[in-house]
C-alpha cells in the first residue's frame, strides 16, 4: 500500500528534502512567549507545507503542516475501523519513531491512547509497544487494531465472516427487548436515540457474536480477538443508526436523519465489516511474524506500573481540556456492550483526566482548589471569582486536568529510560472567554516533575480533513503544538 512515509525508522530526514514546495517560510521567533490567542495564531504564509515532518532544525520552525496527500493515509490498515474524537494522524507517531532515533524492537509507551494510532503505527515500523487508556472502549478497540488476527493464515478472518453473517441473516427469532434478554443492556433513553427495530437488529448482531463457532480452527488467543474485532465492528455502526447527529461531536439529536428510511442495520453491519476485515488482513500480512508484542496495559495514565526504565519513547496526546466529551462520544457503546450500566457509567465519567462538566459534582467545585503552579492558579482564581456555577465547574476542571496531568507527567518520567524522548501532542483551549496557554503550562509542569524541554513548535490545521474536531465551548483552534521533551 503506497504511503507518502516509509517504515525505515533510522533512516533521517534533512529539513529541505521534506519540504514539498520552495515558496513557504518559516518563523524565527518562538511560539510560547505570548498569552493571547490571537497571538498564537499563524499566518497560512508561514507554515512549511511537508509530505513528512522534518527530523533536524526543528528550533527554527514555527509551524508545519500536511500535503493535502498525507489525508488519504489516515485510514489505511487498521487505522480506519472505527471513528474516535481528535484522534491523531499516523504520520505523527512514525515521525517520533525517527527522531527519537529508534532500533528495531525498541519499545514505545502511549499512556492515552485513544484508538490506538500510536501501537499501529509502532508494529508497521518494528517496535514494541504499550498503551493505556482509562476508556474500555479504547483499549479494546487498541488491541484489536494493534494486534494481526490470524497471524498464520489471516484469509481466515473472511471465512469466519462469511459464516457469522450467515448465521445472523437465517436468524428469523424476534429479538425481545426485555429485562429477561441477556444480551440487551439498553443505552440510556434507547427508545429516545433508536428506532425499535435497530436496536432489535443490534442485540441480535450482538447476541450472535458473543456465541460465535468459528468454521475453521482457532487458538484461544485468535478466538478472544476475533469476538472484540466484531465487536468493535459493531460498536462502529451504533450512532449511524441512532438519532445521533454524526457530524455533531456533541449529543444532539436529530429528528429527520432517517427521513428517506431507515437503513438496515445487518446490511449496514455487513458493509462496515467487509470494509474493516481488508484492513485488518493486510496488517495481519504485513505484521503477522514479526515476534513484537502490542499490550493494553492498566487503565489510567497517572498509575500505570510498567517497569522504571523500561521504555525508549513515549508519543501521545492527551485529553483536550472541556473541548471534548469523550464518554458521551461513546455513551451509546460503552453500555451496549455490557462494559457499564446506566449507574457505573455515570462514575466512569468522573474518572477522566480533563473531566467533562457534566460529571462535575457540587462537592468538587464548592471551594476553590488551585495547583500550586502560580500561572496556572491566577487563571483559575480568576474564573472562579467570576462566581457563576458554571465558573466554578470550569476552574475545578482546570484544577483536576493540570493536577492529573502533573500525576502522569511523574509516571511517564519513572518508566522512560534516561534521556529518551517523550512527544506531546496537545490544543490550546479557550474557558468562559479565557485563553489557556495548555502547552505551555504542561511545558512547565513537565519541567517541574524532571523532564528538560528540548523543542517545540504548531502543527497547523490547513485542511479540512486533518482537523481536531472540537466543541463550540472549547473555541475553536487552527493548530495543536508538539512538544519534545526529555527524561
Amino acid at each position: 500500500m503506497p504511503r507518502s512515509d516509509d517504515y525505515d525508522i533510522s533512516k533521517s530526514i534533512d529539513l529541505k528534502d521534506a519540504v514539498s514546495g520552495g515558496s513557504q517560510q518559516t518563523s524565527l521567533e518562538g511560539f510560547l512567549g505570548e498569552s493571547s490567542q490571537a497571538e498564537q495564531k499563524i499566518n497560512t504564509d508561514e507554515v512549511l507545507e511537508v509530505y513528512k515532518f522534518p527530523t533536524e532544525e526543528l528550533s527554527r520552525i514555527e509551524g508545519i503542516t500536511f500535503a493535502d496527500s498525507v489525508a488519504e493515509e489516515v485510514t489505511d490498515y487498521t487505522h480506519g475501523m472505527h471513528t474516535y474524537p481528535a484522534k491523531f494522524v499516523p504520520q505523527i507517531p512514525r515521525w517520533a519513531f525517527r527522531l527519537a532515533e529508534l532500533d528495531q524492537g525498541d519499545t514505545v509507551y502511549d499512556p492515552f491512547v485513544g484508538c490506538g494510532t500510536t501501537m499501529v503505527e509502532a508494529r508497521l515500523c518494528g517496535l514494541n509497544s504499550y498503551g493505556t487508556d482509562i476508556s474500555p472502549l479504547a483499549r479494546m478497540m487498541t488491541e484489536v487494531k494493534s494486534n494481526p488476527l490470524f497471524p498464520e493464515d489471516p484469509a481466515r478472518l473472511k471465512s469466519c465472516t462469511r459464516k457469522l453473517l450467515s448465521n445472523i441473516r437465517t436468524d428469523n427469532t424476534k429479538e425481545g427487548l426485555t429485562d429477561e434478554n441477556k444480551y440487551f443492556n439498553p443505552p440510556i433513553n434507547w427508545d429516545f436515540w433508536f428506532p425499535e427495530q435497530a436496536i432489535a437488529d443490534l442485540v441480535k448482531i450482538k447476541r450472535h457474536i458473543l456465541n460465535f463457532d468459528p468454521p475453521v480452527e482457532v487458538s484461544e488467543q485468535d478466538q478472544e480477538l476475533l469476538e472484540k474485532f466484531y465487536l468493535i465492528n459493531l460498536s462502529s455502526i451504533v450512532d449511524t443508526v441512532s438519532y445521533q447527529d454524526e457530524n455533531q461531536i456533541k449529543v444532539r439529536k436529530d429528528d429527520d436523519k432517517f427521513e428517506d428510511g431507515l437503513p438496515e442495520t445487518v446490511d449496514l453491519f455487513e458493509k462496515t465489516i467487509e470494509k474493516n476485515q481488508q484492513g485488518a488482513v493486510e496488517f495481519a500480512k504485513k505484521c503477522g511474524h514479526d515476534g513484537l508484542f502490542a499490550k493494553v496495559v492498566g487503565e489510567d495514565a497517572r498509575t500505570q506500573a510498567l517497569d522504571e526504565n523500561s521504555v525508549d519513547l513515549v508519543v501521545t496526546s492527551p485529553p483536550y481540556i472541556n473541548a471534548i466529551d469523550y464518554t458521551m462520544a461513546h455513551r451509546r457503546s460503552l453500555i451496549f456492550l455490557d462494559f457499564f450500566d446506566q449507574e457505573s457509567y455515570k462514575e466512569h465519567r468522573r474518572e477522566y483526566v480533563g473531566m467533562t462538566e457534566r460529571a462535575v459534582t457540587k462537592d468538587y467545585y464548592d471551594e476553590l482548589r488551585l495547583t500550586g503552579y502560580d500561572p496556572i492558579d491566577e487563571q483559575i482564581e480568576k474564573i472562579f471569582e467570576k462566581g457563576e456555577r458554571k465558573d466554578k465547574i470550569r476552574a475545578f476542571i482546570l484544577y483536576q486536568y493540570f493536577t492529573g496531568m502533573e500525576e502522569a507527567f511523574e509516571s511517564l518520567n519513572r518508566v522512560l529510560k534516561k534521556d529518551a524522548y517523550c512527544v506531546i501532542v496537545v490544543g490550546d483551549n479557550e474557558i468562559r472567554n479565557e485563553y489557556i496557554p495548555t502547552a505551555k503550562y504542561l511545558r512547565s509542569i513537565a519541567e517541574s516533575v524532571g523532564f528538560s524541554s528540548v523543542t517545540n513548535f504548531k502543527h497547523y490545521y490547513r485542511k479540512v480533513q486533518l482537523q481536531t474536531g472540537r466543541r463550540s465551548t472549547g473555541g475553536k483552534i487552527d493548530y495543536e503544538t508538539v512538544l519534545i521533551l526529555q527524561a
